[in-house]
C-alpha cells in the first residue's frame, strides 16, 4: 500500500503595501498654507487623532488636505482588510509566523494581508 502525504506549508508572502500606523508623516492644512509633523494614531468618522510632540491631538477632517484624507482612507481600509483576514480560519492558522533575521528566526506580525501565497505540495509516489 502506498502512502501519500501532502503538506501545505505557506512558504512566503509578498506584502506589497505596508500599513503605516504610528508612522511620522507631514500633515498639511486644507488650504495648503500650513504643515506639521505628527504620528497617526487613529481616526473616527469626522476627525483624526495624531501624536505631535508627545501629545495626542484631534484634528477635524475639514482642516486636512485631500492628500491626507486619502492617506487616512487607505490606512483604515488596509487595517480593516488585515482584521478580516486574521479572523478568517486561514488567517487564524498563521498566528505564529516567523521570519528569518540574520541567522535566527524571529516572530513576525503581519501588517497587511498577503496579496500572494506560495504553496508547496511535496509528493512521493
Amino acid at each position: 500500500m502506498m502512502k501519500f502525504s501532502i503538506i501545505v506549508p505557506v512558504l512566503g508572502f509578498v506584502l506589497l503595501t505596508p500599513v503605516a500606523i504610528a508612522e511620522a508623516r507631514t500633515w498639511t492644512s486644507a488650504d495648503g498654507s500650513k504643515s506639521f509633523e505628527a504620528d497617526y494614531l487613529s481616526s473616527s468618522s469626522d476627525s483624526v487623532r495624531l501624536r505631535r510632540k508627545g501629545k495626542a491631538i484631534d484634528v477635524s477632517f475639514e482642516h486636512l488636505s485631500e492628500a491626507d484624507l486619502s492617506w487616512i482612507r487607505d490606512t483604515v481600509a488596509a487595517a480593516e482588510s488585515l482584521e478580516k483576514f486574521t479572523t478568517s480560519s486561514f488567517g487564524k492558522s498563521l498566528k505564529k509566523l516567523q521570519k528569518l533575521k540574520g541567522k535566527r528566526f524571529t516572530r513576525y506580525q503581519m501588517e497587511t494581508p498577503p496579496k500572494y501565497f506560495i504553496l508547496y505540495f511535496p509528493a512521493s509516489w
